[in-house]
């Protein structure tokens, strides 16, 4: 059987049990993924969004214990357009797990009806925009809100935020480029999060240009993505 627990994030009281927990599970193969829910790297941001109780540190050094002990992988939870996040604060989210070798999993800010997030009030000091969007058309009648924008996170900072993460996923995904990636960091004395931004800025286009059609899909999927508005409807839930 496959174990899987949530909320390691919230645990700063009982931190110290996680690796007892891990260690049982590991040595029965229970698992075999340690994930961590950090959301931003960002304290400003994570006040923001009241997740002021993570350890990032403690949960990176964990997750370096559980890979060299038990060859376990380790994924890192991201959250798209936070209030307070910038595209320039969000290039450098990647260099962390980039550093420790956990893959980033990123994921939409869906802004549910019993969260604070979906208040006025909230929706108002933030300026948050939303999409609406349906996970399938046929199994829900009501869309989901989607964050798409905001006061630090324009909706054209929100699409150049989720296509660094497309060619982030596509260098990471199958280890190829990471030798050749270490030395370009290596060479220039910078971090992951800065290569990125500089290949975006200057590769990137190039590819656009040619109109290779996977980039073309992306590029058409994501202008897509942000255009959507809101649905009144949800406001009065």
């Amino acid at each position: 059987p496959n174990v899987q627990y949530g909320g390691y994030a919230k645990t700063n009281k009982h931190f110290g049990y996680l690796k007892e927990i891990f260690t049982i599970e590991a040595e029965n193969d229970l698992s075999y993924v340690y994930k961590i829910s950090q959301q931003s790297f960002y304290d400003d941001v994570l006040v923001n969004v009241k997740r002021t109780d993570l350890r990032a540190n403690e949960h990176f050094e964990l997750a370096d214990h559980l890979r060299k002990t038990y060859s376990y992988d380790a994924t890192v939870e991201l959250i798209f357009g936070l209030p307070g996040i910038t595209l320039d604060k969000w290039y450098t989210e990647f260099d962390k797990p980039y550093e420790w070798d956990v893959v980033i999993r990123a994921y939409d800010w869906f802004l549910l009806p019993e969260a604070e997030s979906f208040s006025k009030e909230y929706r108002e000091k933030y300026g948050i925009e939303t999409a609406k969007k349906w996970l399938s058309d046929e199994d829900y009648s009501i869309p989901s809100e989607i964050v798409v924008g905001g006061f630090s996170c324009t909706r054209q900072d929100h699409i150049k935020i989720k296509r660094a993460y497309a060619v982030y996923v596509l260098f990471i995904q199958s280890g190829i480029y990471k030798n050749t990636i270490d030395n370009v960091l290596e060479k220039n004395n910078i971090k992951f999060g800065e290569f990125l931004k500089r290949f975006i800025d200057e590769c990137y286009p190039r590819f656009k240009q040619a109109r290779f059609e996977s980039f073309s899909y992306v590029e058409n999927h994501l202008a897509e993505f942000v255009s959507g508005e809101v649905n009144n409807i949800l406001h009065n839930i």
